[in-house]
């Protein structure tokens, strides 16, 4: 069955080709009929779309200019023709015998070899306006209409024009106003000597003559077809290296590729309907995402009531519906939701399509939150004055009422930060760890390099021989970079070894009274409908800094937490406080930390939910070994570890999660990384 449209297709293709022949230009309406006369089939094959794309695919036929075989082709080649003026204005009396005659002697005689060219750039042209890459068939049309190329896509026929409008589109570019970019190289003595200093600075292209101000704009200037040089380089099928400023480009987009691979989780984000809001008749200047939406946040942050904190903008679009227009209260809060439009009724005269308006679907704590601010802000009147007085340049935007609905569409509840819905990690059983390949895929490129050699060598010694696997050899396989080939050499280098040390910890026991007034705060706790941390896995993830003075949303909170480290460490300054509800799994590195940390675990959670934090060993020949794990209990109990390690947190079989972890990221009391991961002298006993 998977054969037959392409076999259809072909023979639609052929005959399609055949009765172009003897009849050029014939409409799509017509050419149908004949195909039905001619094709006999039981199934309704001759369709609309297939004869468009026969047609699409009809290779274009080279005419000679000003040719009188035909009169029917001459005429649609006068048609395609420029006529250019003559300078001195005479009108155009003379015979259309010697006219062609006169004209005909200044066309180019074209060489088989460019007549193939030609005609292999248009059928190129046409495949890629097949697969709907517009911006590469216009690229190829711009270079050969430079080279004096005339293409007429109805008739499916091309030709050349004379000389002397080549000669004229050429110099188009020669003549144009680019003293900001380009310097011409002059002729004259007193112009080089005027240019001089400026040559010393500028890049001269060999080809034209021309100096240019950076390499960019001299590699623009060659990538350009509309140019004499650059018309030369695709006309010779030649392609230029990328400038310098893609290649840095190229080279920053790998950098933060190679971070975001490090991520070895992803959060939920919850999205409840009843917790979201449609925001509407917004004019199209407050709908830009520059600086995430930073106009909308910033009526956001002016008019929304003193107790609810900076909501979550989930979705912004700019061309939702034209002014004048009704919209159904029906609107869904998922990325796929459409908005229903609802025209009024209007007399004839009056049915105006106005401008553009948007719309945001906009995520607050919860249903109690939502209801608040509808009613707050629904015709709520803003004026740009007002909200960005500490802007200057939004006073012109436009002022406007905006508009509060409900979020009808029934959609999940969560979403991850990556689009989909999908559960966090399935908790089927407690005491597991992430993959080995998770596990170390935060190490940057040096470290994985070490601990290759420290493998290697500890293999060596034992008389084992590893043979790495060779990696992107096979059939298909996609390209590597030197992280991944390191991370996969290192896992089979751990394989090889065998399973990784693991020494077991208890933290300090925590008063029941504290653990318990600290728990009841985490079950009532407004959580944000974004993760403050989107890269880790976890269900709820909330950062408190402690250069707050009087926060009005989690104030109780932070009272509790600062009778906890009253209790264990008076003394430590913790710049922040991360809240998170079944964190999982998820190795990281806290790099931005410059001292320890103090993680405690609360809830009534079973069976696992360690806190695993690696260590360094020190060998007998003074070498370091970065082969084992510490495994530290910190349910109801807390323990110093150090966040600039890996670390991790196992799985556990039932019930919800509580974590509170205390780092300080400023440089008050920086201290130096602990190699052994945690403070042993802090932990109250060794489960050794």
């Amino acid at each position: 069955m998977s054969c037959a449209p392409i076999h259809v297709q072909h023979e639609i293709q052929q005959q399609v080709n055949r009765i172009w022949l003897e009849s050029p230009g014939i409409g799509t309406k017509d050419l149908i009929e004949k195909l039905n006369h001619l094709i006999s089939s039981s199934e309704q094959i001759i369709t609309k779309p297939r004869v468009k794309a026969a047609k699409q695919s009809i290779p274009h036929r080279f005419l000679h200019p000003y040719s009188n075989s035909d009169s029917n082709l001459n005429d649609d080649i006068k048609s395609m023709k420029i006529n250019d003026d003559d300078d001195d204005g005479d009108d155009d009396s003379n015979d259309g015998q010697s006219q062609t005659q006169s004209q005909s002697q200044t066309v180019p005689t074209l060489t088989e070899k460019q007549k193939t060219f030609v005609q292999k750039k248009l059928n190129e042209r046409s495949s890629l306006r097949s697969l709907r890459r517009y911006k590469d068939a216009d690229e190829i049309m711009k270079g050969l209409t430079t080279m004096g190329i005339i293409a007429d896509d109805g008739m499916r026929t091309w030709t050349i024009s004379n000389t002397h409008t080549h000669a004229r589109t050429s110099s188009l570019y020669h003549g144009a106003d680019t003293k900001d970019t380009i310097i011409r190289n002059g002729n004259s003595k007193s112009d080089t000597n005027n240019n001089q200093s400026l040559h010393k600075n500028c890049i001269l292209c060999q080809s034209c003559n021309t100096y240019f101000k950076s390499k960019n704009l001299l590699f623009r200037h060659l990538r350009d077809v509309s140019t004499t040089c650059g018309n030369v380089i695709f006309a010779n099928g030649q392609k230029m290296p990328d400038a310098p400023s893609s290649l840095v480009k190229k080279q920053k987009q790998e950098v933060a590729k190679n971070s975001r691979r490090k991520k070895t989780g992803r959060a939920i984000q919850h999205a409840a309907p009843e917790a979201s809001l449609w925001f509407g008749d917004l004019p199209l200047p407050y709908t830009r995402l520059g600086g995430q939406y930073r106009r909308l946040m910033g009526i956001l942050r002016e008019c929304l009531p003193r107790d609810v904190p900076q909501p979550w903008i989930k979705k912004v679009v700019r061309k939702g519906y034209r002014q004048g227009k009704k919209n159904n209260d029906s609107m869904g809060g998922g990325d796929h939701a459409r908005q229903k439009e609802q025209t009024p009724e209007l007399e004839p005269t009056e049915q105006v399509k106005g401008k553009y308006l948007g719309f945001a679907i906009i995520i607050f704590r919860d249903e109690q939150e939502a209801t608040n601010v509808k009613e707050a802000l629904d015709g709520y009147f803003i004026d740009p004055v007002k909200i960005f007085t500490h802007a200057p340049e939004c006073h012109d935007l436009p002022t406007f009422r905006l508009k509060v609905k409900n979020v009808e569409k029934d959609t999940s509840s969560t979403y991850n930060s990556d689009g989909s819905n999908d559960a966090v990690l399935p908790l089927k059983s407690g005491n597991l760890d992430p993959p080995l390949e998770d596990q170390f895929r935060p190490l940057s490129i040096h470290e994985l390099q070490e601990r290759c050699e420290c493998i290697n060598r500890r293999l060596e010694g034992s008389g084992k021989v590893f043979l790495p696997h060779a990696l992107g050899e096979e059939e298909g396989s996609f390209p590597v970079n030197e992280h991944t080939v390191l991370l996969q050499h290192t896992v089979e280098l751990y394989n090889q070894l065998g399973p990784r040390d693991e020494v077991h910890w208890k933290g300090r026991a925590v008063p029941e009274s504290i653990c318990n007034s600290l728990l009841t705060l985490l079950k009532n706790v407004r959580w944000p409908a974004s993760s403050h941390r989107k890269g880790l896995t976890s269900e709820r993830y909330l950062v408190l800094q402690t250069n707050v003075s009087n926060d009005r949303f989690y104030q109780d909170l932070r009272d509790g937490c600062r009778e906890l480290m009253q209790l264990i460490d008076p003394d430590y300054y913790y710049s922040g406080i991360a809240v998170t509800k079944n964190f999982v799994a998820s190795p990281h590195i806290d790099d931005r930390d410059q001292s320890f940390q103090y993680a405690i675990s609360l809830g009534e959670f079973t069976q696992g939910g360690q806190l695993c934090v690696e260590g360094i060993h020190n060998s007998s020949d003074g070498r370091e070994k970065p082969d084992f794990v510490n495994v530290v209990e910190t349910h109801n109990r807390i323990a110093r570890v150090d966040g600039r390690h890996v670390h991790w947190v196992r799985t556990w079989e039932k019930g919800d999660r509580y974590s509170l972890i205390f780092y300080d990221t400023t440089e008050r009391k920086r201290t130096s990384i602990m190699k052994t991961g945690l403070d042993v002298s802090f932990v109250q006993e060794s489960m050794q």
